[in-house]
C-alpha cells in the first residue's frame, strides 16, 4: 500500500458527499493534493456543491494534519469569496487580492483552514460586477450598483462553508475567523459553524482607488475595521475606524454612524 507524502490528507479518497443536516444541498470533495505556495505548502481539497447554478470548483486550503485541526481547541479560517479582478488582475478597487494574501500567510504560519469559494462579486458573478463598476464610475457606491442591477447588497451564500468544513470534520470545532464583516460571522452560524471570534483583517493598501469602497462597508454592510479581535457577534462602535486607513487627502471622507 502506497503512503501518502506527510501533510498531505490521507488516505485519498473518492469523492465524498456531506449534507446539511434536512436539507437537500450537499459538497462534494473530488481530489486533494498538496501546493507549495508563496506563504507555504498547503493540502486543496477540491469541492463541487449541489447549490452551484452553473458547475464551479470550492478550494479548501489546509495547513497542518486535520486530525490536529479537529483536536484543537479553535482553528484559524478564512472563509474567502473568489475575486478575479483583485486577486488575478491586481485591481486596486478592492482589498480582496490583500485578505486572501494575508489570510493565507496567517493560516500557513499558525495552522488552519482557507475556505475559497466560487462567489465572485458577492456572488452576483464577473460580469455583473464589472457592470458594477461602471455604475460605480458614475457616482454610485457598491450597495447602490447592486442594487441597480436587481441584486441584493451581499448574494453569497455561507451554508456552502459549512458544508466543506463538515466533510473536513471541522464543523464543530471552535473557529477564529479571519473577517471584518459580522454577517460574515453570522451566516457561519446559521450554518452550524462554532464561530468562536472574529479576527480582524485591517487593510493595508489604501488608497484613492478603495477608500470609497472601503468607506461604504463600513457603513452601510456594517463592517469593523478595529484593531482588537472580539467575541464573534461583537459590533463595537464603527464611526470613524475607518479613517485611519484613509490617506490624508482623503481623511475628510464622510463616516455615517448609522
Amino acid at each position: 500500500m502506497t503512503r501518502a507524502p506527510r501533510g498531505l490528507i490521507a488516505p485519498l479518497r473518492r469523492a465524498t458527499t456531506a449534507c446539511a443536516p434536512g436539507a437537500a444541498a450537499s459538497v462534494t470533495q473530488h481530489v486533494v493534493t498538496r501546493i507549495p505556495t508563496a506563504h507555504g505548502a498547503f493540502d486543496v481539497a477540491a469541492f463541487s456543491w449541489s447549490g452551484d447554478e452553473t458547475p464551479k470548483e470550492h478550494l479548501a486550503l489546509i495547513s497542518g494534519e486535520l486530525a490536529q485541526l479537529r483536536a484543537a481547541p479553535s482553528v484559524l479560517c478564512r472563509v474567502h469569496s473568489e475575486c478575479l479582478t483583485g486577486e488575478v488582475l491586481g485591481s486596486r478597487l478592492c482589498d480582496c487580492g490583500e485578505q486572501l494574501d494575508r489570510s493565507m500567510a496567517k493560516v500557513s504560519h499558525e495552522g488552519g483552514v482557507v475556505l475559497y469559494l466560487r462567489q465572485e462579486g458577492r456572488g452576483i458573478g464577473l460580469i455583473q460586477k464589472l457592470r458594477a463598476y461602471n455604475l460605480q464610475r458614475q457616482g454610485h457606491d457598491t450597495v447602490e450598483a447592486n442594487r441597480l442591477l436587481g441584486f441584493a447588497d451581499d448574494e453569497r451564500d455561507f451554508s456552502l462553508a459549512g458544508l466543506m468544513l463538515d466533510d473536513l470534520g471541522l464543523r464543530g470545532t471552535p473557529v477564529r475567523l479571519l473577517t471584518n464583516n459580522p454577517r460574515k460571522v453570522e451566516g457561519l452560524k446559521a450554518a452550524g459553524v462554532n464561530v468562536l471570534e472574529r479576527v480582524p483583517l485591517l487593510p493595508l493598501d489604501v488608497s484613492e482607488y478603495n477608500a470609497k469602497y472601503l468607506n461604504t462597508k463600513a457603513t452601510r454592510m456594517g463592517h469593523i475595521y478595529a484593531q482588537q479581535s472580539g467575541a464573534a457577534g461583537a459590533s463595537p462602535p464603527r464611526a470613524a475606524l475607518l479613517r485611519p486607513f484613509l490617506p490624508r487627502h482623503l481623511a475628510g471622507v464622510a463616516v455615517d454612524d448609522a
